[in-house]
């Protein structure tokens, strides 16, 4: 099976226009996108840095309410709000991608689909913290939880991930050079955080409990894995900006 080539040499658009997808939605550039994206991220980086660092040392307890509606390490808050949301962006986009492969009868039409129902699930997850109840269950098959394993939902997630790339790894290797390095460089980024800095973090919590180092530790995990995210809506919607109209035979069918 070849490698998927997009129609519009990016090259050439620069891919600063979805001009390819009027038949899809009309949207601003991925630049744009990726710097609105990118400005909310710094947004709420800052206002996270704030309610831990800031409010505290002046001891402002009064609005320390602000800390916990903006804290990156906390759940069902508006960092929570906002990384599900881009996560079922995420979902859109690669359910747009997934249909136009199907009517295509394209050979990866199914990976595509995948990736939109996993994406579905991160979503999910985000919104409702799905991963932490599997800690109390993983401490009890493992025998406890300690150090790097402190947080025991890592463990069944690693091995979902390494399935993930057995599974994937000949449809990544067939995209084309500039989103094959998107990709990894978004996947590489958000996965780094969900579970490399979440261990960090374990094991920073298991041997010296909560402080601000800790709250710091989780403001770089949270960051890493909305980094991650913007860079893979930017691939996405940079993907749909080179890739062909379809023909008016699929438009009616």
């Amino acid at each position: 099976m070849g490698k998927e080539e997009p129609y519009v040499d990016p090259e050439k658009t620069g891919g600063d226009a979805l001009h390819n997808v009027s038949w899809v939605l009309s949207v601003p550039s991925p630049k744009t996108i990726y710097l609105a994206l990118l400005c909310i991220v710094g947004c709420l980086t800052l206002a996270s840095l704030v309610g831990k660092v800031f409010i505290p040392l002046l001891g402002y307890d009064k609005i320390l309410e602000f800390n916990h509606l903006f804290d990156l390490g906390r759940e069902r808050n508006v960092p929570a709000w906002y990384s599900s949301s881009t996560l079922l962006l995420c979902s859109i986009l690669l359910g747009l991608i997934a249909n136009h492969k199907m009517r295509e009868g394209d050979g990866y039409s199914r990976h595509w689909v995948g990736l939109a129902l996993i994406f579905v699930f991160l979503s999910l997850d985000e919104a409702i913290s799905l991963h932490e109840r599997l800690t109390a269950p993983m401490h009890l098959l493992l025998g406890g939880g300690s150090g790097f394993f402190y947080y025991a939902w890592v463990v069944p997630y690693m091995i979902v991930v390494a399935l993930f790339l057995l599974v994937y790894w000949k449809f990544i290797i067939d995209l084309t050079p500039t989103i094959r390095k998107l990709f990894l460089m978004a996947g590489a980024i958000y996965v780094g955080g969900a579970l490399g800095m979440e261990m960090i973090d374990g094991f920073y919590m298991d041997v010296y409990g909560q402080d601000l180092t800790y709250e710091l530790l989780t403001t770089i995990e949270e960051v890493g894995e909305m980094l991650g995210i913007v860079i893979f809506i930017y691939a996405l919607c940079y993907y749909l900006s080179v890739y062909p109209e379809p023909n008016q035979s699929m438009l009616k069918e």
